[in-house]
């Protein structure tokens, strides 16, 4: 085979070879170590443009990884910047320090290469995307020109095939950061998404309105005479009182009376002959009136022994026999008799499930018979101080609220109620808890 049927070989393998590179990677090698096998050639410089459209190297024959903050490489950037601004800079052509400007027309001179050769990637719409520097000691040929010509335009459509490269502002490298940069301005955007914050916490139904059944005296809780939540009307007795210890001092009463009174008489009867007993008279009988009003006070609490209604309604409390026997005193709740329609919700929010809310906000309350259907209610009133949980459970603010409509739940139910607050973001809605609990931790 003749020298011309070498190099026609040489190349048309170069191309094809060029065309089954599956990466950016696999055809930088070829083009910047394998078109020597065409054209000899001292070293190649693999360019493209950059995001900001400038000359980036991105291989060189012999080297693994190249230095682009290198002397070498930053003159070339400059000469490339001046080769790519020249009318003819689609075509390939041959470079020397004469076409260059001043600049680095004075650092040419000391290179070992003087000659080289320009050899741009030219895209489908004219756009100079990349390209070729190849560079020795002696000139390129017009044969030799002529030969790289037709393999760097089969370079560029190989480059184009594997980068899918619509512009030369959007080379493949940039459409994947494109990518990541939208993915993250999308989940940028997502995390600013307003949304309502909320917080979970206990609740308990309720009697909006109980009307207290507490003793009028002290005393000995003696027979409980209604069950739990049993119907009573108003003026039903509730419980009644140990009379055992009333009577006692209604007895002792009525002796101190009946005492008094006898000294009051013979005081009256000795008042006719002695003056000394007229004196005596009108302190025994203000000691008669006191001795009347303590024992009228006495047996008039005797009355108050039994406890009833004052209202109808049923009556709400624990145990009969846990009452029965115990010491009360004035004012202590032993019951309530209150409304079964007439309920609200307690809610105990723990303080750190603590969130910004506006007044009357909605809640939502999930029963633990019925998890799955939620009872919508409004918050009327929120403790401003919390509360100590029982056993040792910590603080919570007691939060009420009004059920929004009929039938309401049934007095004593328990659940999950869900308070709505105001509107976050959701990186704040996803990242309170956790911060809060980091800044505990580090102390920040």
């Amino acid at each position: 085979m003749s020298k011309g049927g070498d190099h026609l070989a040489t190349l048309l393998r170069l191309q094809h070879e060029a065309r089954q590179a599956e990466g950016l990677t696999e055809l930088a090698f070829l083009i910047v170590n394998e078109s020597q096998r065409l054209v000899p050639y001292s070293h190649a410089i693999l360019w493209h443009t950059s995001a900001f459209g400038k000359p980036r190297a991105f291989a060189a024959s012999g080297a693994v990884q190249i230095d682009r903050a290198g002397p070498y490489l930053s003159w070339l950037t400059e000469v490339l910047e001046h080769c790519r601004a020249r009318p003819e800079a689609g075509k390939l052509a041959g470079v020397s320090a004469d076409d260059l400007p001043p600049g680095p027309r004075a650092e040419w001179a000391g290179l070992e290469v003087p000659f080289a050769l320009w050899c741009p990637f030219v895209s489908r719409r004219g756009d100079i995307f990349g390209g070729l520097w190849l560079a020795r000691s002696e000139a390129f040929s017009p044969a030799e020109q002529a030969v790289l010509a037709a393999l760097v335009d089969a370079y560029a459509h190989a480059w184009q095939s594997v980068t899918h490269l619509r512009s030369r502002h959007w080379p493949a490298f940039l459409r994947r950061r494109a990518l990541w940069g939208l993915a993250a301005a999308g989940l940028v955007g997502l995390l600013a998404l307003p949304v309502t914050q909320t917080a979970l916490a206990p609740a308990e139904v309720i009697a909006c309105h109980p009307s207290v059944a507490a003793p009028p005296i002290d005393g000995v809780v003696a027979e409980i005479l209604v069950r739990p939540n049993q119907s009573v009307a108003m003026g039903d007795a509730l419980y009644r009182l140990d009379r055992r210890l009333l009577e006692g001092q209604a007895d002792i009463a009525r002796k101190s009376l009946g005492v008094a009174r006898a000294d009051l008489a013979r005081a009256s009867q000795r008042a006719f002959d002695d003056a000394d007993s007229k004196i005596e008279l009108a302190r025994l009988r203000a000691l008669v009136q006191e001795r009347e009003a303590e024992t009228a006070y006495i047996e008039a609490t005797h009355a108050l022994a039994e406890v009833k209604a004052t209202r109808p309604g049923i009556a709400v409390f624990g145990d009969p026999v846990d009452w029965i026997g115990r010491p009360v005193r004035v004012g202590e709740r032993v019951m309530a008799v209150v409304d079964p329609d007439d309920t609200c919700l307690r809610i105990r929010l723990a303080v750190d499930d603590a969130i910004r809310h506006q007044a009357e906000a909605p809640v939502r309350l999930f029963l633990n018979i019925d998890p799955a259907r939620g009872v919508p209610a409004k918050v009327t009133s929120f403790g401003y101080e919390p509360e100590a949980l029982p056993e040792g459970g910590g603080a919570a603010y007691l939060l009420r609220a009004e059920f929004e409509a009929a039938p309401r739940p049934r007095l004593g139910l328990k659940g999950t109620s869900r308070i709505d607050g105001d509107k976050v973001s959701l990186f704040d809605y996803l990242t309170r808890r956790p911060l809060s609990a980091l800044r505990r931790v580090v102390g920040w």
